[in-house]
């Protein structure tokens, strides 16, 4: 195989003790990258398989939800409680260069699986965890979806909840925060193993849902502190004139953001045929608009509704304004930009059916985007896995009988 064709990560073992969304996410994105990732399952298998399936109503052959987090890993059905199946973990961790599990840290204790136990043995071993609410505080051992953990503790879903008769919180998407996280991870495990060159030695990277959601949220945190004042959600006279989504005449939407104001500013009045009224006020910066907002919000109002979102959008775009038309997730799909970039990929399932899969966001120029490939059935490479570890047929065979693999 020639460099150019070669993965980055080709060579690189991880072992993959993780269920659900977040941890799952890291280790599909190192097995797009060439490492070779073997899930370790419970005969049940991962749970998220059945959650998935109810999000598609599908079955095991078409499992979208479930293969986009799983893409491209070999899957054994190991019993770790039964002292043949520790066994087999233990002799795949002494070959393996990362290992990934959201087990909460006292279950791990309990097997014999926590960091300082692993480091002893594998000290090269690179550990990565993801946690609910952190590895410290009254909340570190409870257990943690990105729903509970990333969305509500965050304060997002309460407080971008429009308050009315009838209404009710947010409702969090699928696995939004689980993924987030699972990237979080995996830059974290991509830098040890760059550190683990220089020293020769393993590390324990972790990071925590609630962690993440503080993060992604930090602007609007630090606004909502005390001492800013600012209240959410926004009314939409609270957002900036030039930072908001305006109704068109084909009744579509267009959202505009223009954030060097000065350069902008008098173009745009121009193309909106407003610049008569706006100059009426004093707005020689950012800051001066925005406080004036529930006045000149109604006003480009008026302007947006005259052309359909389409004409704007290209008297827009003319004039190198940044802009777009507000789609809905299914047009994501079909969208030309997606796909010639392949940011959406066609995948064919073991069933015969297709579907347009989403891909991670990280592109290598001396690497192709790496296609989406299937994810394993329960337990598919359990029997290849021990083989290619050293086991014969009979040794196999008879840690299926006693109920170690399956």
């Amino acid at each position: 195989m020639s460099i150019e064709n070669k993965k980055p990560l080709q060579g690189i073992k991880v072992v993959d003790l993780s269920t659900y969304v977040a941890a799952p996410v890291c280790a599909r994105m190192l097995a797009d990258m060439g490492a070779e990732v073997i899930k370790i399952e419970t005969f049940r298998g991962d749970p998220w398989r059945e959650t998935a399936k109810a999000c598609t109503y599908t079955d095991d052959y078409e499992n979208p939800v479930f293969d986009i987090y799983n893409a491209g890993k070999k899957s054994i059905c190991l019993n770790i409680k039964h002292e043949l199946g520790m066994k087999a973990l233990m002799e795949m961790l002494a070959e393996a260069d990362v290992f990934i599990t959201n087990t909460r840290p006292r279950s791990l204790a309990k097997l014999g699986l926590d960091y300082e136990t692993l480091h002893k043995k594998f000290p090269r071993l690179i550990y990565g965890t993801i946690v609910g609410f952190g590895e410290k505080g009254p909340d570190a051992d409870s257990p943690g979806f990105d729903n509970v953990a990333y969305w509500t503790r965050s304060g997002f879903l309460m407080d971008m909840s429009i308050k009315s008769e009838g209404s009710y919180p947010v409702l969090s998407p699928t696995g939004t925060g689980d993924t987030v996280t699972g990237g979080m991870l995996f830059g974290g495990i991509m830098t040890a193993l760059y550190q683990r060159e220089k020293t020769g030695m393993g590390d324990y990277v972790s990071t925590a849902l609630y962690n993440t959601g503080i993060w992604v949220l930090a602007s609007m945190i630090m606004q909502a502190q005390e001492k800013y004042g600012v209240k959410f959600p926004k009314e939409r006279i609270d957002s900036s004139p030039f930072s908001s989504p305006y109704l068109c005449a084909d009744g579509e939407w267009i959202c505009i953001t223009v954030l060097d104001y000065l350069r902008y500013r008098d173009p745009l009045f121009k193309i909106l045929g407003i610049e008569e009224e706006m100059s009426k006020f004093d707005i020689p910066t950012s800051a001066h608009m925005k406080k004036q907002s529930a006045q000149i919000i109604p006003i480009m109002e008026k302007a947006f509704i005259k052309k359909t979102s389409k004409e704007w959008e290209k008297l827009l775009k003319e004039a190198d304004m940044v802009c777009g038309i507000m789609t809905h997730m299914k047009d994501v799909s079909v969208d030309e930009q997606a796909i010639v970039n392949q940011f959406v990929q066609e995948f064919h399932f073991r069933n015969g059916e297709t579907c347009m899969m989403p891909c991670p966001p990280i592109r290598l120029q001396s690497q192709d985007a790496p296609l989406a490939e299937s994810a394993p059935l329960v337990g598919e490479h359990t029997r290849d896995v021990l083989l290619n570890m050293g086991y014969d047929a009979d040794a196999i065979d008879a840690m299926i009988q006693a109920g170690a693999v399956k």
